[in-house]
């Protein structure tokens, strides 16, 4: 069982003689082959741009990819499980084609160390950065249930300004 297409590895055709052992520990950030040994064997994805070709697959051997929460210009954000403690986490993938330059990976590495430098309740926390094998950079961070505020400010109902205020409020919070 794999959970990556062929196009996410560094070769084009499989060498049996290089395949890893079953037992051997996958690289860091690796998606672990066989990581479901208790679901069904399921068809390798087509290879493609497709942002759900990680569902249902394990990254770094701890964060099991459950669903798509969000898509937006630079990256897909998931809902994942971590295996161990059992906890929702949020987790942000970094496009393929935007991580083959190391600007752009850079500039998402320090989108993940500011926002979990500034350590404030009003600013997402970000617990975990790693590599995929296809060069695309993630980030860990904790899972937050509710509506997007894009998403309440784009209903076509005001809101109440006893709520513009609240939020406006947290935002400053953050941001100071």
């Amino acid at each position: 069982y794999r959970c990556l297409p062929r196009d996410m590895t560094d070769r084009s055709e499989p060498d049996s003689s290089e395949e890893p052992r079953a037992d051997a520990a996958p690289a860091s950030g690796a998606i672990a082959p066989g990581a479901f040994p208790d679901s069904e064997e399921r068809p390798l994805p087509p290879p493609g741009p497709s942002p759900d070709r990680y569902l249902g697959c394990t990254i770094d051997n701890r964060y099991k990819v459950e669903g798509i929460v969000g898509e937006g210009g630079m990256g897909v954000v998931y809902q994942c499980r971590h295996k161990i403690i059992n906890k929702r986490v949020a987790l942000k993938i970094l496009r393929a084609d935007l991580a083959r330059d190391p600007e752009v990976t850079e500039r998402f590495l320090m989108e993940a160390k500011a926002a979990s430098a500034i350590d404030d309740e009003h600013i997402i926390d970000i617990s975990d950065f790693g590599q995929l094998p296809d060069g695309a950079a993630y980030f860990v961070m904790e899972f937050l249930d509710g509506t997007p505020l894009a998403q309440l400010s784009g209903s076509g109902k005001p809101m109440p300004m006893s709520r513009i205020v609240h939020v406006s409020l947290q935002l400053t919070e953050g941001l100071a």
